[in-house]
């Protein structure tokens, strides 16, 4: 097909606000020449940018520029030229985040939710009335959001159904046309772990070379591989569901007998459950991490066994799939963080010599991972958008 001009100047103008995104402040010659055109080319598009208040322009001449002679106006994305919204349906709350232009954090909300006891329906109805009431507290015309994705702790199709979510107990949900039919903005919805493990490489400019394997540790355990740079979705978009895989078939340390799931294992139910089996009196993670850190025996004992059903599945991960990079995310990642010692080196015995042991590290992003997923993914949308 012959590109006709309105299809180059759409090019030119996503090439422009991909390059501001990764390399801003940029005069117009730079982007002249990060994109192979000429002046008077880019001169047009900035002004079409700029028209739709996606750029802004600063005449600043800032201290470190080496240039010589006059300094040229330097350009920007505009933080407000539009918001991306991220909303989490998790077990037991419900999440939403705004991402700007600049995929910046501007706004963020939580709330306790029942959701074994509530119907999808309800949830996008309270996801709606949080979007309406956090754009009206930060003054933003609904207008401006220019993508939500919601995501769920359950197995999402390549068609956007909610397959099953068995923490939660929903099966064969729409959840793309219930979207649809509540936002009038372009909608998405997606695994949890698989939204977390994409903040975590599009966010983080150090991960963006890397294969990265995220594993959410909540009520239930996911995965989520970002490889080449792509989020790794399998022939039928459930790739990642590793919680799924069975690791044991006998009792062990406390734990119920099996067969059972690594989310059995290393889950907050398995978890909590095997501490109080030796005696714990807390219900929480938080008081569980209190306790390893006050080196009480029986919390120390049972994360201890902890890690090692970690490195496990971690390991068999990592023959699969030989990441750079293993981030934990989630409830647990708290857990993780007393026990990341004993986990490298447990790995470390279950890899074979020479074969390259992934570096372990604890997700940036706290109880708003999946929703700063959510929002980012709308956020990479925008600057992969094909011409009309």
């Amino acid at each position: 097909m012959m590109a006709t001009p309105t299809i180059v100047r759409q090019i030119n103008e996503l090439e422009t606000l991909r390059a501001l995104r990764d390399r801003a402040p940029m005069t117009r010659a730079d982007v002249a020449r990060q994109l192979g055109v000429t002046k008077s080319t880019i001169t047009k598009v900035i002004a079409g940018l700029v028209d739709a208040k996606l750029v802004s322009e600063d005449a600043t001449a800032f201290e470190e520029t080496t240039r010589i002679g006059r300094p040229g106006t330097y350009l920007r994305l505009n933080p407000d030229g539009a918001y991306f919204a991220g909303a989490e349906i998790g077990v037991d709350r419900l999440s939403l985040v705004l991402l700007d232009l600049t995929a910046q954090a501007v706004a963020s909300r939580s709330r306790v939710f029942d959701t074994p006891n509530a119907s999808p329906e309800d949830a996008l109805d309270q996801i709606k009335a949080t979007l309406t009431a956090v754009c009206r507290e930060n003054r933003l015309p609904l207008a401006k959001i220019a993508g939500l994705c919601v995501s769920v702790p359950g197995f999402v199709g390549a068609d956007s159904v909610l397959i099953s979510a068995p923490k939660v107990g929903w099966r064969n949900v729409p959840m793309k046309q219930l979207l649809d039919r509540r936002f009038a903005t372009p909608t998405a919805v997606e695994n949890d772990a698989n939204v977390s493990a994409f903040a975590e490489w599009y966010l983080t400019p150090a991960l963006r070379n890397n294969e990265i394997l995220f594993i959410l540790l909540e009520s239930g355990v996911g995965g989520g591989l970002i490889a080449s740079g792509k989020l790794v979705r399998g022939a039928h978009g459930l790739a990642g569901e590793v919680g799924h895989m069975p690791v044991a078939y006998s009792e062990f340390d406390g734990y119920r007998p099996a067969p059972l799931a690594w989310e059995e294992t290393i889950g907050k139910a398995g978890l909590l459950k095997a501490y109080a089996n030796r005696g714990g009196k807390l219900l929480s993670i938080a008081g569980l991490r209190d306790a390893i850190r006050a080196e009480e025996a029986a919390a120390v004992d049972i994360a201890a066994t902890w890690a090692r059903w970690l490195a496990r599945g971690i390991a068999t991960l990592v023959f699969a799939h030989d990441p750079d990079t293993v981030v934990i995310g989630g409830e647990l990642a708290s857990i993780f963080a007393e026990v990341s010692l004993l986990i490298d080196k447990e790995l470390a015995s279950m890899l074979p010599d020479r074969f390259p042991a992934p570096r372990l590290i604890a997700s940036r992003f706290l109880s708003d991972g999946c929703a700063i997923g959510g929002a980012a993914v709308m956020h990479a949308a925008r600057f992969s958008e094909a011409p009309n």
